[in-house]
């Protein structure tokens, strides 16, 4: 997850914790096209911002190398070819509620 936002941190870190996920936390749109680098996730979550790099333009990197992995974006972009948006307000119950189809997805693909 990657939000300077402490609110938006605190409250999705626990509801997604709170149902069983692992969550890594950056602070800027950087730093987690850093951390795909090194490491392989099963969802990304970029809180958009209005200064350094976008969460569309990070969206857009990620996906150069790691075009299987859902992006979910939170906050005001207005279009990504390469995420799913989450429109502010933001609803944590929306964003558990794509992992959670994000999952069903990639199970039934391996046939679990």
């Amino acid at each position: 997850m990657c939000s300077n936002d402490p609110i938006l941190i605190k409250g999705l870190y626990g509801v997604l914790r709170d149902n069983g996920y692992k969550v890594e936390v950056v602070n800027h749109s950087a730093h987690a096209v850093k951390k795909t680098f090194k490491n392989k996730y099963s969802v990304i979550i970029i809180e958009s911002e209005s200064i350094g790099l976008s969460a569309e333009e990070a969206a857009q990197i990620i996906k150069s190398f790691h075009p299987d992995v859902p992006i979910i974006i939170a906050g005001d972009a207005k279009y990504s070819s390469n995420a799913m948006i989450v429109k502010r307000p933001i609803d944590f119950e929306e964003i558990k509620q794509l992992i959670g189809d994000i999952q069903k997805r990639n199970f039934e693909r391996r046939g679990v």
